[in-house]
């Protein structure tokens, strides 16, 4: 049977929540147990944004640059020295409002992971 840790926190933050405006978005968690990696880690209920469904979203560690550069070949020089460990491309799907991204190196039980990632926001408020 595979495990399937479970997040022990998390803390999600966007950068602006004015209607149409690309945000940046920073997501902080700890999982409860190890995580191998290969690993996936899902984002959910990211919901009502206007960003096209992509496998090519690109991810960054926090304050490390422009998002528009996205390669998975290079890592971003901030981001390997900031000790990123997730792939710089996830797959983001509008409809489910998942981002999903695979780790690439170990995630120890209870240490802090943090990425950032752009979505653009619903351009009508409910």
């Amino acid at each position: 049977a595979s495990e399937r840790p479970f997040i022990f926190a998390i803390d999600v933050a966007s950068s602006t929540d004015v209607l149409g405006a690309l945000a940046v978005f920073t997501v902080t968690l700890e999982v409860e147990a190890t995580v191998r990696a290969g690993s996936s880690i899902v984002v959910s209920n990211l919901v009502r944004s206007s960003t096209a469904s992509t496998d090519t979203l690109a991810v960054r560690a926090p304050g490390c640059g422009s998002f528009s550069t996205i390669t998975d070949l290079v890592m971003n020089s901030c981001s390997k020295a900031a000790g990123l460990k997730v792939r710089e491309i996830a797959v983001w799907d509008r409809a489910a409002g998942t981002l999903t991204i695979p780790t690439i190196s170990e995630l120890p039980r209870r240490q802090l992971l943090t990425f950032a990632f752009q979505l653009r926001n619903p351009s009508v408020s409910l």
